[in-house]
């Protein structure tokens, strides 16, 4: 189909700016990562089935949802007992409702249709339902994890159960986390959070990092977003995460406002692009076979000369060289078979399989998978010099025998 910028919707939104300035918009527009709801469902369906194949039985999956702030009967009650049966996270896990917790609900209720034993995969109903089938896995499901803030404050959530603490302190329980689109700021968070031990992933949601702006670019596209934004704490949107994923059924409000707000500062009939967050149901039509322009190629061939260039490490920031050191340091440490590749990198066999055949044709891994003398290269620009104590702090060696100051200067005693 033709890109956004040239739909009518497209077209009436770039009618907002100035005439130098749509050029610009109309760069942001295109760079737009639009998933629709029948793609979500099959590779989340399908990421789902990965990780549930690789994980310790018995496993409880549940759908990450909103939830209000704990009480002292829900959260961190001093005695186990009848509380635990409102636990708010197990507490009607699948209400008819639309966006994304009913979305992930359906798919995850697909999912357990797969596995009819309730002792390989269950969605428990209370905590004395963990309790009798020994959970040792609790997977939980997200579409898209924008900041990764949600996804902590649930494991936060879990953790301030007196008895979920004691199962996850004795290592009876373990979280694991799985979710179809991730940003890379999410996905660096999640990985340092201690009670999460996986975080797996279909792919890598794009940002203003990711896209093939020149920084020139990105700077003129960040000045229009202060300019026409209306909301002074979502400018680049939710904590300033620069996000350019949008799904059918929800636009996130980490995507800049001005993609999204009804009015605008300075512009009397501003109309939106996404109003009130939401794709129209003629864009939903007319956009359904968008898909973001990304040449595998020039994105190879970027990185190639990153890393000819000994610049891995200065490219950290973008997902695509972030996930190649990854894929390198799992090397180093003899991580080689694709199924193991992907449970440590996070993502799907075919994701592991796709980038170690990448990182074999950049010269970075041999055919066996091992680090060649250019992947070792690599990796150490992306690695930091260690630390070394400042030089006034150092202790000077010497060979002379030592005297107590007192004595210095006591000549034939």
């Amino acid at each position: 189909m033709d890109r956004p910028s040239d739909t009518t919707q497209g077209s009436a939104w770039l009618e907002n700016f100035l005439p130098e300035e749509k050029t610009l918009a109309k760069l942001l527009l295109d760079s737009l990562q639009i998933c629709f709801d029948s793609t979500l469902r099959a590779k989340l369906a399908s990421l789902l089935k990965d990780v549930v194949d690789g994980l310790t039985t018995p496993i409880a999956i549940v759908p990450v949802r909103e939830l209000g702030s704990p009480t002292p009967s829900n959260s961190d009650e001093e005695s186990i007992g009848p509380e635990e049966a409102i636990f708010p996270p197990l507490d009607q896990p699948f209400q008819p409702l639309a966006g994304s917790e009913g979305l992930v609900g359906n798919v995850i209720r697909e999912s357990l249709g797969a596995y009819p034993d309730r002792t390989r995969l269950s969605y428990p109903e209370s905590i004395d339902d963990m309790r009798n089938v020994r959970t040792r896995s609790i997977l939980l499901v997200e579409d898209y994890c924008g900041t990764g803030d949600r996804m902590q404050g649930y494991v936060d959530h879990w953790m301030r159960n007196k008895t979920i603490r004691s199962w996850h302190s004795y290592g009876f329980i373990r979280f694991h986390v799985a979710s179809y689109a991730i940003s890379s700021r999410a996905l660096k968070k999640l990985k340092r959070n201690p009670k999460i031990e996986s975080v797996r992933y279909s792919t890598m949601a794009a940002d203003f990092a990711s896209a093939k702006w020149t920084p020139a670019e990105a700077a003129g596209i960040r000045d229009i977003c202060r300019k026409y934004s209306k909301m002074s704490n979502m400018t680049l949107g939710f904590k300033e995460s620069e996000a350019l994923f949008v799904m059918q059924h929800t636009v996130p409000n980490n995507t800049p406002c001005i993609l999204w707000q009804n009015r605008a500062k300075g512009v009397k009939d501003w109309v939106p692009l996404f109003a009130d967050r939401r794709m129209s149901p003629n864009m939903q039509e007319t956009w359904s076979d968008y898909v973001l322009e990304q040449s595998s190629a020039q994105r190879e061939l970027d990185l190639r000369q990153l890393a000819s260039r000994g610049e891995l490490a200065a490219a950290a920031s973008g997902d695509a060289a972030l996930v190649v050191i990854e894929m390198l340091q799992a090397a180093e440490q003899g991580i080689r078979a694709e199924v193991r590749l992907a449970r440590h990198l996070g993502m799907t066999e075919s994701r592991a399989a796709e980038l170690k055949a990448l990182c074999i044709r950049m010269g970075l891994l041999d055919m066996a998978g091992r680090l060649t003398d250019a992947g070792r290269s690599g990796l150490k620009e992306a690695q930091p010099e260690p630390l070394e104590p400042a030089r006034s702090s150092r202790l000077k060696g010497s060979d002379l025998p030592y005297y107590p100051e007192s004595l210095r200067g006591v000549r034939d005693v």
